[in-house]
């Protein structure tokens, strides 16, 4: 991976700054195993393939997971991360067309998952992205939905329903 990878990891790793991390698929790159080490009290764990249960975790990683799972194992998985585990995760992904990949994945599906993309960096064999979910700041409230358009206080003791 190039240094605008571990820049980009390293800018979403300070804006987060999680206390504990999981890596699912790879090993956790330095990048995070660097936060980890920098400060007591973090904790980091590396699990090789997805389990039935896991345990909340303030970010996940995934790296070389989700290619070598078929369509919708790797839908099930984004969004049990998504929905289930804390709600905030970076998900590494190569993409582009690669032999020896289970499922091939492109942009829209992602970022109809609700994903965002953070980066692209080339490789050997085609582009790696680099994708974040954080629920914090998935869809901003809109204006409209607050009680001045809701509420009118004017007639509170008026009416009743």
């Amino acid at each position: 991976m190039d240094a605008q990878y571990k820049t980009d990891l390293d800018r979403v790793l300070a804006q987060i700054q999680p206390r504990s991390v999981l890596c699912l698929g790879a090993p956790c790159p330095e990048s995070v195993r660097d936060y980890v080490a920098a400060a007591a009290g973090r904790l980091s764990r590396h699990l090789p393939e997805p389990p039935q249960t896991l345990a909340p975790f303030d970010l996940i990683v995934v790296a070389g997971l989700l290619e070598r799972l078929d369509k919708p194992q790797g839908e099930h998985l984004l969004a049990s991360l998504r929905d289930l585990h804390g709600g905030r995760f970076l998900l590494t992904l190569a993409v582009g067309p690669r032999p020896q990949q289970a499922s091939q994945w492109d942009m829209a599906e992602l970022l109809a998952l609700g994903l965002v993309l953070v980066g692209r960096y080339p490789d050997d064999g085609g582009e790696t992205h680099l994708y974040r979910y954080d629920l914090a700041d998935y869809k901003t409230t809109p204006e409209w939905f607050n009680p001045r358009f809701w509420a009118h206080p004017e007639r509170w003791d008026k009416d009743f329903w």
